[in-house]
């Protein structure tokens, strides 16, 4: 969405853009898995960069479950991925303790197709609502899912063609995909009450 933001400001020169951001070697979602493959440990940072706990619980700061500190993104090592049912678990991390956690249900937080997790699909005619400089239609997706090595993919997708401030003609595409190394299949890990886990500053 950032490199969204940028490629309206170079548009005022260029009138279009695209932005491609991907590991070093070949991206390829398995399309033959089912909810259960997903259950494992990952590591919060992405390759090229990117972090997981970003995507699964927001971009502001978390509270820690413990004594509801606030948490940068940062200090999170890993995410234990748990699901039972059709429920998906995610666990942030931080020296061995579970310092936050959050639940997503299939059906109503995201959906589940040939493999992948869609946390979000959206396409709109006209305009993405209020502020939006863009008048015209645009398409946006971000997808979770696995490779053939069980490592953690990420794939954020942004179409867009229209009209900036009503007079300036664009088409701009941004395509991201990250990979979350799998560290190891899940673990117990504990809520460390009565540890300090936060890493001093």
């Amino acid at each position: 969405m950032k490199k969204f933001i940028w490629c309206i400001l170079l548009s005022i020169i260029f009138s279009g853009c695209v932005f491609h951001s991907e590991p070093k070697d070949e991206v390829n979602i398995s399309k033959a898995v089912q909810l259960e493959s997903l259950s494992g440990v990952y590591s919060n940072k992405g390759d090229p960069k990117g972090l997981l706990s970003e995507i699964l619980f927001g971009y502001l700061p978390i509270r820690s479950m413990q004594n509801d500190l606030e948490i940068q993104h940062n200090e999170i090592d890993k995410i234990n991925v748990l699901v039972k049912d059709n429920v998906v678990t995610a666990e942030a991390i931080a020296n061995e303790c579970i310092i936050y956690k959050k639940e997503y249900i299939n059906g109503k937080d995201f959906t589940l197709e040939n493999g992948t997790i869609t946390l979000k699909s959206d396409f709109f005619i006209l305009t993405r609502g209020s502020g939006d400089p863009l008048v015209g239609p645009s398409y946006e997706k971000i997808e979770l899912g696995i490779d053939e090595k069980k490592h953690g993919i990420y794939k954020y997708q942004l179409y867009a063609a229209g009209l900036v401030f009503l007079f300036l003609p664009i088409a701009a595409t941004e395509v991201s995909e990250v990979r979350f190394a799998r560290l190891h299949d899940n673990m117990k890990y504990s809520n460390c009450s009565n540890q300090t886990h936060i890493r001093e500053p």
